[in-house]
């Protein structure tokens, strides 16, 4: 059933941008302030529809025939441009395995990574994760004060990662190097900022991931790298560049989610100490307490697409509008998804020993063909809780 949706907008585009730091640390304010005057919301100033309702993001992600996932990002011509100056950084960010990419070839990866991503290796690395978690929280200080995020929340995903793909933990501070780089890339290229800094550690970053491939065509070891080899560019599914730009897509959304989940889950216990009580007595809620910090305060803020016709011109199924204009081809249309359809409420909700899925699910790793094989991971990371 097609829905059309007509907004007055209500807002100057200088109420809501994504990149201004007031709204970063606090942005539920103004989803509130759009879902309620401008769902379907034009920022002349980004060149962005932002929409914000729960319906009608749920409605865009379920319909990728409509709105791409690819080139969702930064204009076309800002990357042509960039790419003269930066085309490791440029080409990287092109590439965008996964999060920039519509089925069939999004099919094509998934089904590579869904082989080499499986819950037995998650589940075999949990106890390994708690075991990571109580060496890092045994060097905190018993008392006064510490760096939650610096100490615990960064290091801990990085960590992981560097160990599912093989490599050294020693390596982590390299691995948030270039984490840091991939997002450091999108505002760059978004806001037309130097990067010949980018340029360097893109490249860098770049030539030690095709050594460390290599080295597994050599001499093969069970890890990450070496599923994807197998699974992929053996196969011919994937090339050496996509198994990279999987590595960097990894390092990118393990890295910065978990780091925001752990990080916003400790803050919602601190502001709700019942609930933290509650969750000491009785770990077994554990498991449900991530769903629902999830929920609560989402760990990825938006997703990013573009409206295009299908090679049968079909009448779009979703024709968001703002201003009286449609969105024409190749425009971007950033999905604001906020964890709840409704205001972040006052509390969190109590844990339940199961979910009742009348109430909903959190939306913070996607729906629909773009669900992020990261999320068993991120969630394994914070479920694991050192015991006494």
């Amino acid at each position: 059933m097609a829905l059309a949706l007509t907004v007055e907008n209500t807002m100057q585009a200088s109420d809501y941008n994504p990149m201004l730091p007031a709204v970063q640390a606090d942005p539920y304010p103004y989803y509130a302030t759009l879902r309620e005057h401008a769902p379907v919301y034009f920022n002349e100033q980004l060149g962005w529809y932002i929409v914000s309702r729960y319906e009608d993001v749920i409605a865009i992600t379920k319909n990728p025939a409509v709105f791409s996932s690819a080139r969702a990002v930064v204009r076309p011509e800002q990357l042509d441009a960039a790419e003269k100056v930066a085309p490791t950084a440029v080409r990287a960010f092109r590439r965008g395995i996964l999060l920039s990419e519509d089925p069939p070839m999004h099919t094509r990866t998934r089904s590579v990574v869904t082989r080499a991503f499986t819950p037995k290796r998650i589940a075999e690395m949990e106890p390994r994760i708690r075991q990571l978690a109580r060496e890092l929280i045994s060097q905190l200080p018993r008392s006064g004060e510490f760096d939650l995020i610096k100490d615990l929340a960064e290091p801990l995903p990085v960590i992981v990662i560097a160990q599912m793909m093989g490599e050294e933990p020693k390596l982590r501070h390299e691995f948030k190097r270039w984490s840091d780089n991939a997002v450091a890339t999108f505002y760059a290229l978004a806001r037309g900022a130097e990067l010949s800094d980018i340029e360097r550690t893109s490249q860098e970053m770049h030539d030690y991931m095709s050594r460390a491939l290599e080295a597994r065509r050599q001499q093969p070891r069970d890890d990450l790298m070496q599923a994807l080899l197998d699974n992929g560019v053996r196969e011919g599914v994937l090339s050496v560049d996509e198994a990279i730009a999987f590595c960097r897509l990894l390092l990118v959304a393990g890295n910065e989610t978990t780091t925001n989940l752990l990080g916003n889950g400790m803050h919602a216990l601190l502001s709700h100490p019942d609930q933290l009580e509650r969750l000491t007595r009785e770990p077994a809620l554990i498991p449900n307490a991530v769903e629902e910090m999830l929920r609560y305060d989402s760990a990825a803020k938006e997703t990013r697409v573009t409206r295009r016709l299908s090679g049968r011109r079909r009448r779009p199924c979703l024709h968001p509008r703002a201003r009286g204009r449609r969105p024409r081809k190749g425009e971007a249309l950033p999905r604001r998804s906020p964890p709840d359809p409704r205001p972040r409420p006052s509390v969190l909700r109590p844990w339940r020993a199961r979910h009742n899925a009348a109430e909903g699910h959190s939306r913070s790793s996607g729906t629909g063909p773009s669900h992020r094989p990261a999320r068993a991971r991120r969630k394994a990371a914070c479920r694991s809780r050192p015991s006494a």
